[in-house]
């Protein structure tokens, strides 16, 4: 389905309306990505412990650095005198730093962002999302015309997300692994 037979669909619901249909499919797309299992992965290039997240990461998961996971650092602030490889990343805004800093390649995982459609022949990223692009709009425009069955749209919606959350799942599903403490 393409961005014109949602749009269609979505004014099936609606009737005459002035709600921008296409921002609210765009706002779904990203929202259902955000919840997606799918992981991508690419290389970057480091400088000085530093990158910037490429345009088409969404989520960033891990980073590896010489096949090695990183850890997540969550507290504040890094010691100055530690060097060599780097073992914890941080993320802020959309820069990534690497700690302790070093200047090579290092291997990504990250929830793609989707691509927003705009032509009326773009096809959405995900897989059988249609139905939930289609119940979220309504339901976005609803709530902006006040319209008493917006409660209504609203669960439609949400059932429709739970639906693809589920499909998405067995799309996607990999084996977690779970890493002991002291490893």
């Amino acid at each position: 389905m393409n961005l014109a037979e949602i749009r269609a669909a979505v004014e099936a619901y609606l009737g005459d309306t002035i709600v921008d249909i296409d921002r609210h499919v765009n706002a779904c797309l990203e929202r259902l990505a955000s919840m997606s299992e799918k992981i991508d992965s690419m290389d970057v290039n480091v400088e000085d412990g530093k990158f910037v997240l490429p345009e088409e990461c969404l989520i960033l998961k891990d980073v590896y650095w010489e096949n090695r996971r990183l850890d997540r650092w969550i507290r504040l602030g890094f010691d100055d005198d530690v060097k060599g490889d780097p073992f914890w990343w941080v993320q802020i805004g959309n820069e990534v730093k690497l700690y302790p800093p070093a200047t090579g390649k290092a291997e990504i995982f990250y929830t793609p962002r989707p691509k927003k459609l705009i032509q009326e022949t773009d096809v959405p990223d995900l897989d059988g999302c249609e139905e939930a692009l289609i119940l979220y709009a309504v339901w976005r425009g609803r709530m902006e015309e006040d319209h008493p069955s917006a409660v209504i749209s609203q669960q439609n919606y949400l059932d429709a997300e739970r639906q693809w959350i589920t499909a998405n799942r067995k799309r996607y599903n990999r084996k977690r692994k779970i890493r002991l403490v002291g490893e």
